[in-house]
């Protein structure tokens, strides 16, 4: 009996744990899922490319001018039509929220800094071959 017990405790465990992924992933505009691109200015004359990526509830990050491409940052939050992420080894942070189809927010690694972010269509995936070349 101990071991049905334990059995049936340790299986409820693994099948929450592998729904909760699930789960997260409907609790979101499906408006988000995709690949985002925006210009973040550093300085007058001076900008890179921030990109987010979100698939299936899991969020990475590039940032092809510098050569990073599908970065796993330290936190993140999508939900509902927002994006939140902290990189601790980036020492960054962004908050922003779909707004008629763009993702504007505040990129912050020292300084915080307005970003705006647009979906990237078929044909804009497909020059993504040339990042960073």
């Amino acid at each position: 009996m101990k071991t049905f017990i334990k059995w049936f405790i340790y299986s409820t465990i693994m099948v929450a744990a592998f729904c909760h992924h699930a789960l997260q992933a409907e609790e979101y505009q499906e408006e988000l899922e995709g690949v985002w691109r925006g210009e973040l200015v550093l300085q007058e004359g001076v900008s890179i490319t921030l990109g987010i990526n979100v698939d299936n509830g899991q969020l990475t990050l590039d940032s092809p001018n510098q050569g990073m491409f599908d970065h796993q940052p330290t936190k993140f939050s999508v939900k509902d039509n927002k994006i939140e992420f902290t990189d601790t080894s980036l020492s960054a942070s962004y908050q922003g929220a779909l707004n008629d189809g763009q993702l504007e927010g505040t990129f912050t690694q020292g300084k915080e800094r307005s970003i705006t972010m647009h979906k990237l269509t078929q044909e804009d995936k497909a020059r993504l071959t040339y990042e960073a070349t």
